[in-house]
């Protein structure tokens, strides 16, 4: 079933199933079977106890009383348990698609530059220093150099190749002339909170290439690890 489909299915169930919810913990509950009676009627638009039977009514006569013996409650902790029950429900109701999806969002949300990177891109969005250490000896793939050129030529990864996300458009083609669309492609920059690298990433992708990877603070993780450079 394709994932539209499959999605919209389980919105629409989940949300019956909280309308049903809703219904049951209201103090008036609705009936799930039309009444179209002309008393069931006034009671759907009044209530239930629109309508007096005539042996209440005879009852009410001869008394000489309009007290009721079920006295009607009062309406703020009526509007409160209704309240509640309905973000109960919601919750419910989005846990309960959050299950369905196929992609599936984290209860507790990770503010770590890897986890933002994850959540922006998708799970595959970062690459460790080890797994990008065994791409750079096996050559199975290509560093793009987010930052600027004298950056660039001040020091750099081994074999990188500069694509500074600020000109993009101009360096472009020379950048990825010999690569295909399926190449793996790491990109980096310099900092934790280097934002060169993801930016050079949502460009790629958008001229897709999907299989585009970032090593967070990459240039210094390589230098520290004394790992192969390339200078001028």
């Amino acid at each position: 079933m394709p994932r539209i489909l499959r999605e919209t299915i389980s919105i629409l169930i989940l949300s019956l199933c909280a309308g049903l919810g809703f219904n049951l913990v209201r103090s008036e509950r609705l009936p799930l079977v039309a009444d179209w009676t002309i008393e069931g009627r006034l009671k759907a638009r009044f209530g239930e106890k629109a309508v007096i039977s005539l042996e209440d009514a005879k009852q009410v006569f001869f008394s000489k009383t309009l007290t009721s013996s079920h006295p009607h409650p009062s309406l703020l902790p009526r509007i409160l348990r209704e309240t509640i029950s309905i973000l109960i429900l919601s919750l419910c109701a989005g846990l309960g698609f959050n299950l369905v999806r196929s992609e599936r969002l984290p209860l507790v949300a990770d503010w770590t530059t890897e986890g933002k990177l994850k959540g922006r891109f998708g799970e595959k969005a970062v690459i460790s220093l080890e797994d990008a250490k065994q791409v750079f000896f096996s050559k199975e793939g290509v560093f793009l150099d987010a930052r600027p050129p004298s950056d660039y030529r001040a020091g750099r990864i081994q074999g990188a190749r500069n694509l500074p996300i600020e000109a993009f458009d101009k360096h472009f083609d020379k950048a990825t002339r010999d690569l295909p669309q399926e190449s793996l492609i790491i990109t980096y920059c310099d900092g934790e909170t280097c934002t060169q690298s993801d930016k050079l990433t949502k460009r790629l992708k958008e001229m897709g290439y999907e299989n585009v990877r970032i090593l967070v603070n990459g240039w210094s993780l390589w230098k520290k690890h004394n790992l192969p450079l390339d200078e001028g």
